[in-house]
């Protein structure tokens, strides 16, 4: 995955499916936006009242209000698009076996963390206050069990509710194929287990060699005359 590319939904990240790929939900930026709009009117409403009641802007202090405003304007215009990228790049990304919550925070500062859906335990979405209600975002929250438990808090993303029931149904999806595998597994050793034993049946079974025909063979080879001892003659031993 490279630094700012980020897979998109129905692609693969690491050989597996992503079902759900989601930023913070829009209205969760709004808190920001309003206040950062505000910031910026001030110095337009402020100055011209100032210009108004004194003489401010006719002495030696027009200067300093001008490099005053230009360094007021510059701070809020960063603080802005660190708010931006800190909003944008927090990303949420489900996999067919996992969840991995991208948290970025500044321009500078990244944090990645990985929760296998095997382990959870518990996942829940919960939307709570005025604009997630009006605009359905809020906060899902998955656990897991086992003395190093770890949790996972996805923030102001859309639609909570259905991505945690997403989430279990990958879980359950994830432990009947894992169920199937080891009743398969444990069939083949059950078979092998069989074929083993009627093959040691069938060795005990097996009739065991005769050695009459080799004994024949000898007593045969005894009987025979030599074709010397014919052509010598006198007494032959049978």
């Amino acid at each position: 995955m490279a630094e700012y590319h980020f897979p998109v939904p129905g692609h693969e990240i690491e050989g597996e499916k992503i079902i759900i790929f989601t930023h913070k939900h829009w209205a969760a930026f709004l808190g920001p936006i309003i206040l950062g709009f505000f910031l910026l009117l001030m110095p337009i409403i402020a100055l011209p009242i100032l210009a108004v009641n004194s003489d401010v802007f006719s002495t030696a202090w027009r200067n300093v209000i001008i490099l005053s405003t230009s360094i007021y304007y510059l701070l809020i215009v960063n603080i802005a698009l660190i708010e931006w990228i800190s909003f944008y790049y927090d990303i949420v990304i489900v996999t067919e076996r996992k969840i991995i919550d991208i948290f970025q925070n500044g321009i500078f500062d990244r944090s990645i963390s990985v929760l296998p859906i095997l382990r959870i335990q518990n996942t829940t979405g919960e939307i709570k206050g005025f604009l997630p209600t009006l605009f359905s975002y809020g906060d899902v929250r998955a656990e897991t069990a086992g003395e190093d438990s770890q949790t996972i808090s996805l923030s102001s993303i859309p639609n909570p509710v259905e991505v945690a029931s997403k989430i279990m149904e990958l879980q359950e999806k994830l432990i009947a194929e894992e169920q199937r595998e080891k009743e398969s597994l444990e069939g083949e050793g059950v078979l092998k287990s069989k074929m083993a034993t009627v093959s040691q049946v069938q060795e005990k079974l097996k009739p065991p060699q005769s050695s009459a025909p080799a004994e024949e063979k000898e007593e045969s080879e005894e009987g025979k005359i030599d074709k010397e001892q014919l052509e010598k003659g006198g007494e032959i031993k049978l």
